[in-house]
This record gives C-alpha cells, structure tokens and sequence, in this order.
C-alpha cells in the first residue's frame, strides 16, 4: 500500500471535464488603455470608475479600500499557475478562518464571496464630471483559472471543482435590493482548458447594460459553490473546489474585444535565493547554500512590443547592499507569442557577499527585491512591478513557504511513520518542532501521534534519538504551525530526520506546499520499510534551534498578529489596523534603495505627503522576531 495520500480525495477524481457550454466569451486583441487607478469619491467615499485590482501587491484579506472584508476569499501568489499577473483571488471550501465551512457536505454548499464595495456608475469625473448612460459601454472583465494544475495527479497544484461545482457572478439591484445572475460556470478542469486554446487562464468580459444598474450603488461579486468528495474517511476530505481569479476590471469607453492592458508585470511570486531552502539558521549559513542564479517571469500584456529594464535589488534592515540593473530588452505581446521574459541573475557574487556578513549569533533579514519598468515612459499599472522576497536567515529550517496547496500524510496504519529530511553544516541543539495540521472534515485530523527524531545511516532513518510523548494536532486557521517544544534538548549532527508516528492507525494531514519541491527529503515508513515519496512539494515540518525556542512560549505557537494596510496606492496618509497593537515593535518606512524614511513604534496612521512618488517598502516588526512586509506605491 502507498504511504502517501494527501487528504484531498479529489485527486483520485482529477480528469478532464469539459468546458460548458456558453459560459465564456473569447475575444481577440484590443488595445484600449488603463488611464488611471480607481479613486474614491470624497463626500460618500464610494469607488468611482475605473474599479481595477489584480491582487499584485498585497495578500490575505481582500483590500478594504475595494472589497468588502468577509466572505472567506483569500489573495495570495501560490495556487495559481502562469497567472496573468503575480498574485490571484482564491475561492475554495475554507471560510475566514481557514477552516471548512461548517454546512460542508458531499452534495452542494455556498463557500466563499467576494463583494465590491458601492461604485459609481451614475457619473464619471474624468475628464469632467457627466451622467453615465448604458450607451456609454461599461463591461466588467477578470480572468479564471480553475484550482488543480495540470498534468501527472502528483505534480498538480491544488484541487480541481467537481463538474458539481461552479462559479457565479452577480449584479446588485440596488432599488430592489436584490442580487441578480450576471454570469456562471460549472467546474472544469485546467487540463481542458490548455487543450481548448492553450491558454492557462479564460478571459471572460461582461457587459453592464441595464439601466437599474447605473445610479450610484452599484456592486458585484463573485460565488462559489462546493462540494466534498463522497468518503468514509473524513481525514481525507479538506480544503477542494479552488477557483483562481486574476484582474478584476471595470470602466467605460470598452469594447467586447478590449483584452490588452498597457502594462507590464510580473507573473510569479518571487522565490529564495538557496538550492534547497525557504529559509535556514543564520549558522548553518554557507556561501555554497545559495543558489547559482535567480530567474523571474515578465509578461507585456499590450498589444506592441515594448521595450523592459529589469533591476534587482538586495537590502538588509537599513540599507541597500546589491545592486544589478540587467539592462534593456523588447519584450512581445503575450497576446500574440505567449511567450514571457525570463530574467536571469547570476548569484555568485550574492553568495560570496552574504557570506561575509551572515554571522552565526545574529538572525538576519534579507528583502529581495525585483523590478519592471517600461524603457520609455512608464506602464499604466506600477502596483504589479515590484515583488519581493523576505530572506530569512533565523533558527528554523524550512522547505516550505508557508502555505498548503495540498495535504500529505501518515498512512492509516498504527506506528506508520511520515519523515523529513534537514541537512547540517555544524553540529546544533534542536528544541522545537513546528508543524502544519491541515483543516479537515468534521476535525477528523484531530488524533493522537509522537514526533520523532532520528540519527542517519546510508541516507535512511536508522534509530530514534527522541520520541515525544502523545501529542494532539491543533489547526487554528490557514497556514498558522503549531510548535511542539521538545521535552529535552537533542544534539544533531550532519543529517537527521523528523517524523510525525501515527498511534491508533487513522490517517493524518500535515501541510504540503506545492510551490517548493523537496519531495527527495520525504520518506514514509510501514513496518520496517522506509519509503521514498514521489508527490512534488515540501512537507510543513520545521525544526527549530536554539534556547530562544522556550523562552515565553506554551507548547503551541500561533500567528500573533495579522494587519490590514490601506488605501494603496495613496497620496496622503497611509493605515494600519492591528488585530494586536500591543505585538509590534516598530514600524519602518523604506525608499527603494533600502534606505530608511520614516520609522515610529506603532501608530495607526502615516502621513505620506512629503514623501517623493515612487514605491516604498513597509516593515512591522513584531515582538516575536517576525517581520511583516508591505509594498506601499505613492502616487
């Protein structure tokens, strides 16, 4: 029997549905352009046209200044594949807290809402203030990507909707108070998809040409409609049915083939500069850990060529410490070749400078920056040409990055074992354990396992060196590890294995994040047999280093604070709401070059108008030596 299930009976379901009938609209290339980004009305702060979010600059919750701030949808740069720009709206069978929603059943339930705020469609302001008519050509148009990947089950990104499934969208009649159908889909699957026009998203335009839709109330929004796959093993059944959506667009003056944006973009999120880690401890650190070179994705979603440069930055905490501008290049239409720039820098000398000056003793931070701009003039969207990455050298290691795309597990057999390899390059004291419980049906995950840690012989688990007592999984929203503390401290050396033992012979599921592959470090173990995993993904099991991992923590250890920055872009004040005030131990403000511009112990509120345009970095940092990080564009 295989050692390793994921949690998700989807998988044994994943096949190639066909599209429905009617439900999409494929246009050819236009080229109209995107003039400027929404704003707000100052009297009634509704949203006056153009409505526009790509979801390329921030993550979590759906921004505030934009969408309404319940309804279980989350953004995030990981469940989507060759999106049109970094960044995707994600719909699945989680609710806000990261758990299954509670109605959740095999035959049909309402998951997750995304609703926009109130916008103007009775009048436009730019150029000049007038009445908006139907005549005036107002469509709304996004991008979709079924959940699923594509391709071999064990390669796939996410869990696919069932053809039971389906995605709607709906128009508020705000005299009736009604939501009205606009549009809908049932599930499908991306491998149609590709085979139907190759393309990795569906472009979908809707016009908006009711008169009850034009006063000064409009609103949308997006549904999803879930289901579980029929099991008697609730272990099994997490999160499933994922709906990817990219580019949200509203504006008048557009046309049925309006399908190209003057704008260029990233289209992945960006990634570690090591070969095999996310992160790792400051000092296991070796010049040799980095990787030989960093590529990024661009794409020019205009209808011409135009003309790229393409920077990338490296900064500490307080200032900036690498610099490469890799010059200029024409970069096609995507509409037309469906071909990307891939950026390539090498590392060598990145890894000869970190080395120098990554000491064993101090933690350190790392912000990884890339950036796009157009060769002459600039493009119409700047929020998506910016990413960067938080290059943690701390006292954990992780293969993952911090996200579940996926579940894997410990075969239901009793004292199967799931185990994860880590490598060293000095001996270390390992003190705690975190791991990521996956959210699952009825709390099925809920059972009784050991950790173990085990000594190395011919690349394999030999013998345990620590077994834990019983221990319980915890799941307390998306994404949030539990950290078990280890009863006694345990000397590691060159390489050891962690394993999660199953007591009583049910199944459990433990975080699988599809974005980092270390499937080579993942072994399973029924009887006397270790085998080696072929999934492609990293198991959420981190060790951690160090006395620090005792020192004012209970045996569980969950995200301390989340924070909600707005508006952005902005032009006088930028907001910070806490859901934990008391955490945060500083606030830093950071111009492109790292240089720091404003830095204050908490507060609420910015003020940006000073400040030169540009794009700047914002840091909080937490008490528990976490960094948070937004990129704040001042307009």
């Amino acid at each position: 029997m295989n050692v390793f299930k994921t949690i998700f009976v989807c998988i044994l379901c994943l096949m190639f549905a066909e599209l429905c009938n009617g439900q999409f609209v494929l246009v050819p290339a236009g080229q109209p352009k995107l003039t400027n980004i929404y704003h707000r009305e100052k009297d009634n702060e509704k949203i006056v046209l153009p409505f526009i979010d790509d979801f390329s600059n921030y993550e979590g919750n759906p921004t505030s200044s934009l969408w309404e701030q319940t309804g279980g949808v989350f953004i995030n740069a990981n469940y989507a594949l060759y999106p049109p720009t970094v960044g995707v709206a994600t719909f699945d069978a989680l609710d806000n807290q990261g758990m299954l929603y509670s109605d959740a059943n095999i035959s049909s339930f309402n998951a997750d809402t995304l609703t926009s705020l109130s916008i103007r469609l009775d009048s436009v302001f730019v150029p000049s203030a007038r009445k908006l008519k139907v005549e005036d050509s107002v469509y709304l148009s996004f991008y979709l990507q079924p959940g699923g990947g594509y391709g071999q089950a064990w390669e796939r990104l996410g869990v696919a909707p069932s053809k039971n499934d389906s995605l709607l969208l709906e128009f508020y009649d705000s005299d009736n108070d009604v939501w009205l159908w606009a549009w809908s889909t049932c599930g499908f699957t991306l491998d149609s998809l590709l085979n139907y026009d190759s393309n990795y998203f569906r472009y979908i335009i809707i016009p908006i040409n009711e008169e009850r839709y034009f006063n000064s109330d409009f609103r949308f929004r997006f549904r999803n409609f879930a289901s579980l796959e029929q099991s008697t093993v609730y272990a099994f059944m997490g999160n499933c049915d994922q709906w990817n959506i990219d580019y949200v667009y509203i504006n008048y003056n557009r046309r049925i083939k309006d399908s190209t944006r003057h704008d260029l973009a990233f289209v992945h999120k960006p990634v570690s500069i090591l070969k095999k880690y996310h992160s790792m401890p400051a000092r296991q650190f070796r010049s040799e850990e980095v990787a030989d070179n960093l590529q990024t994705l661009i794409i020019n979603l205009d209808s011409i060529t135009l003309n790229t440069s393409y920077k990338f930055y490296i900064n500490d905490s307080n200032n900036q410490i690498y610099f490469e501008d890799r010059g200029f290049e024409n970069l096609t239409p995507f509409i037309r070749t469906k071909s990307y720039r891939n950026t390539s820098v090498n590392l060598f000398p990145v890894a000869s400078l970190l080395s120098s000056i990554i000491t064993p003793d101090e933690w350190k931070t790392f912000s990884i920056i890339h950036t796009v701009k157009a060769g002459v003039g600039q493009d119409n969207r700047s929020e998506n040409d910016t990413i960067i990455f938080t290059q943690r050298f701390e006292n954990f290691y992780a293969y993952d990055d911090g996200s579940a795309e996926y579940g894997i597990g410990v075969e239901g057999n009793p004292n199967s074992h799931l185990a994860v390899g880590f490598s060293l390059n000095e001996i270390d004291t390992l003190t705690a354990i975190d791991v990521y419980f996956n959210s699952t049906y009825k709390n099925a995950n809920q059972k009784p396992f050991y950790l173990c840690v085990w000594d190395v012989e011919n690349g394999l688990p030999k013998d345990t060196v620590y077994r834990s007592e019983q221990l319980t999984p915890h799941t307390d929203g998306l994404n949030i590890f539990n950290r078990y503390i280890l009863t006694k401290p345990v000397i590691v050396n060159d390489k050891f294995f962690i394993s999660i033992q199953s007591k009583t012979g049910d199944f459990l599921s433990i975080g699988f994040d599809q974005n980092n592959d270390a499937g080579n470090e993942i072994l399973g173990k029924i009887g006397n047999t270790w085998t080696q995993n072929f999934f492609k993904g990293a198991a959420m099991i981190r060790p951690y280093f160090g006395y620090a991992a005792t020192v004012s923590l209970n045996s569980n250890i969950k995200e301390p604070t989340t924070f909600n920055v707005f508006p952005n872009p902005t032009t006088q004040y930028v907001y910070i709401k806490t859901s934990n005030p008391v955490s945060v131990k500083e606030i830093a403000l950071y111009n492109i070059l790292g240089q720091k511009v404003y830095t204050s112990k908490f507060v609420d509120k910015i003020d940006i108008s000073n400040m030169h345009r540009g794009i700047y970095i914002l840091k909080i940092s937490t008490n528990l030596n976490q960094i948070y990080q937004h990129k704040i564009i001042i307009k």
